[in-house]
């Protein structure tokens, strides 16, 4: 049985299989096929897939904690929705993480241009908090009464690992369909929380089938973090490809078959080495560069790390016909919810929460809360309520990833 995202019926993206005879063990998947390590997931092998949790403390009551992915029904909380994190439990541990995104910041994914906005974040800064269920399962024959609760924090430690987007602008900014310029400068923009140190390129523009590097280009980057601007135009000249004559170029194709028209222009030497390289979109002409960009970073602990990214950006190189285009153109309810902000890089610490109330014998009582960190930060913590006998009862020990990014053009350290 697999259990996550599929494309084109494949597996694609993050995943979970639950083998016929074998351990259960979570992956990412590329078009059916497995890459990268697998996370063997605890418990019993074969699909049933059974995990031995520890016993309650009492056994009149119990207390479950689990990620909250009910959807809101109020389009003015829609930026508290976030599909956007994944758990798993191993050792009767609850890990919680960014879901695919943990590619993106830790693995070996591409940056993107898009990948904040797709994930669930805000533009205007608004990021989604995670989200928890926190259920008491009286079991017994008298009821409870809930007077007080706590998060018992046994560590908050600050997740300094970078996170990059890439994105082709012209030189003078903006983006490549408000402006003639074809768009040379490759710009890095940093969202974690630690710059990337003696940044490098290595890329090349592809072929149009993707066979072969029609053009190489490589070196250190601006190093003007957290927004690195990189001007590629000065190699693409060295190369032979004469940009001001594209730029000054009248393309024409008053057939409106822009692949044909492409094959007929491609053949002017001002192209140069990029020619093979050249394909359309409508009535725009791009080239594929690939890559990775290569940096350190330092740890909390002050260790230097390396760290390789891919990216993979279609360059606007010119356009036919040229317009400037640059105008107008199970019902969830709140039971119970506080936003705990829990600090960053301490330990052994509690934060109490309010809460009173009686449940009565037989009854499952849910509470959603959500926990929210000023920077992206694993904390591990339990959940902790105090009854009115005097006794306190406390969840499974949960692992959290949590991510928030940061703003490069305002936040610094």
């Amino acid at each position: 049985i697999y259990r996550g995202s599929f494309y084109a019926g494949a597996q694609d993206g993050d995943g979970t299989l639950f083998p016929a005879q074998d351990r259960a063990f979570r992956a990412h998947w590329r078009a059916g096929t497995q890459v990268g390590a697998r996370q063997v997931i605890g418990g019993q092998a074969g699909v049933a897939h059974v995990i031995p949790v520890q016993q309650p403390a009492f056994a009149d009551v119990a207390l479950g904690i689990s990620v909250n992915k009910a959807k809101p029904a109020s389009v003015h909380e829609m930026h508290e929705f976030h599909p956007f994190y994944d758990s798993f439990t191993q050792d009767s541990v609850l890990y919680v993480y960014p879901g695919a995104f943990a590619d993106v910041w830790h693995g070996d994914a591409q940056a993107a241009l898009n990948f904040a906005f797709e994930s669930g974040w805000s533009s205007q800064g608004v990021y989604p908090k995670v989200s928890f269920n926190l259920d008491l399962n009286n079991t017994g024959v008298n009821p409870l009464t809930v007077v007080g609760g706590r998060l018992q924090i046994a560590q908050s430690q600050t997740d300094l690992d970078p996170v990059l987007t890439s994105e082709m602008q012209p030189p003078r900014g903006g983006r490549y369909f408000c402006q003639e310029d074809a768009a040379t400068t490759i710009e890095f923009e940093s969202f974690g929380w630690s710059d990337p140190i003696n940044a490098s390129i290595n890329s090349g523009f592809m072929s149009r089938n993707g066979n072969e590097v029609v053009l190489s280009l490589g070196g250190p980057v601006s190093p003007t973090w957290p927004v690195s601007k990189t001007n590629l135009r000065p190699a693409l000249v060295q190369a032979g490809v004469a940009i001001q004559a594209i730029e000054a170029a009248n393309l024409s194709c008053p057939s409106g078959e822009y692949e044909a028209c492409l094959e007929s222009v491609k053949t002017s030497q001002m192209f140069g080495p990029l020619r093979d390289a050249l394909f359309v979109r409508d009535n725009r002409i791009f080239a594929k560069l690939v890559g990775t960009i290569t940096y350190d970073w330092r740890n909390n602990a002050g260790v230097l790390a390396r760290k390789i990214q891919n990216f993979r950006e279609d360059v606007f190189i010119a356009a036919f016909d040229w317009e400037l285009q640059c105008g107008e153109g199970s019902e969830y309810t709140k039971l119970y919810e506080t936003a705990i902000n829990l600090p960053t890089d301490q330990q052994n610490y509690a934060v109490p929460f309010p809460i009173y109330q009686t449940v009565q014998p037989g009854t499952l009582q849910r509470w959603t809360f959500q926990i929210d960190s000023a920077k992206a930060t694993r904390h591990i913590f339990q959940v902790v309520l105090q009854l009115s006998d005097g006794r306190e009862i406390a969840t499974r020990t949960v692992d959290l990833n949590y991510f928030k990014p940061r703003d490069p053009h305002r936040d610094r350290y």
